[in-house]
């Protein structure tokens, strides 16, 4: 059977599309529910993967995933949906937007528990600008999440941000890394570390930081789910003739695909 995705959409949220599109492509029976519907009563008990996609919720006021992330936390009934979608060993996706939401929901705690006071934070680019860039590359340094396996290198990731700038405090910092929580970092293409430079670091993340991920939450700034298809990423029309000249195969998915499969596969 296959697993049922909630991709939670509402209030300026505007990649659920591409997300409910990936999260099928990989097998899954999704589809796109309100936020308001879940806040009325909607059964979140028959999905095993929620998504929380990217975008502009509330048009980030007060500052990105705030206003959403308050309305799950002042509502006791959803918030238990939650915690109890958690405790029966199910799957949270957060990107971008989503991610700066799941991480004001402390999703992925350290010290504390969900929803207690952020432990990490996502703060405004360095450069002091939205950034929009199809050219990310991404290593992965914890291979302690499904959603991650056998995947090392992501290249050519998207990311649309203004606020992508990682932050934590040494304390919490150190215990990520202890917890292998430190799942995605920003490298150049030949893998080699960011090291902060930009834009091969596009927001000044501490640690070259790009996404943390424990057992069952992936949350991440840049976009796999734009990366589902070859020709959705950066630079596809230069490699695709590469590709010919050398006499070598086109591959038939883009490389974000691979987390959404790992996803699906976890509950097969």
């Amino acid at each position: 059977m296959k697993p049922k995705a909630a991709v939670i959409v509402g209030y300026g949220i505007n990649c659920d599309r591409e997300l409910e599109y990936a999260f099928n492509k990989a097998g899954a029976d999704a589809e796109r529910v309100h936020l308001n519907e879940l806040l009325n009563g909607h059964n979140m008990e028959q999905y095993q993967i929620i998504g929380l996609p990217g975008g502009f919720s509330f048009g980030d006021d007060t500052f990105s995933g705030n206003i959403f992330a308050k309305k799950i936390i002042y509502s006791q009934s959803l918030k238990d949906a939650f915690a109890k979608h958690l405790g029966d060993d199910k799957m949270i996706f957060g990107v971008c937007n989503g991610n700066q939401i799941g991480t004001m929901l402390n999703l992925i705690p350290v010290f504390d528990k969900y929803f207690a006071k952020p432990e990490t934070a996502y703060t405004n680019n360095k450069s002091a600008r939205y950034e929009d860039r199809g050219n990310i590359h991404l290593k992965v340094i914890s291979h302690k999440s499904p959603w991650l396996v056998g995947i090392d290198v992501l290249n050519n990731i998207p990311v649309g941000h203004g606020e992508g700038n990682f932050y934590t405090t040494p304390e919490v910092l150190r215990a990520l890394y202890d917890n292998e929580l430190v799942a995605l970092k920003y490298v150049h293409e030949d893998g080699r570390p960011a090291n902060g430079k930009y834009p091969i670091n596009p927001n000044g993340s501490l640690h070259d930081i790009a996404g943390l991920a424990s057992e069952q939450v992936l949350m991440l700034m840049p976009h796999p789910e734009r990366a589902i298809e070859p020709y959705n990423q950066d630079g596809w029309t230069r490699r695709k003739s590469v590709f010919k000249r050398l006499g070598m195969l086109l591959p038939k998915e883009g490389e974000g695909m691979q987390i959404f499969r790992n996803a699906v596969r976890y509950f097969g």
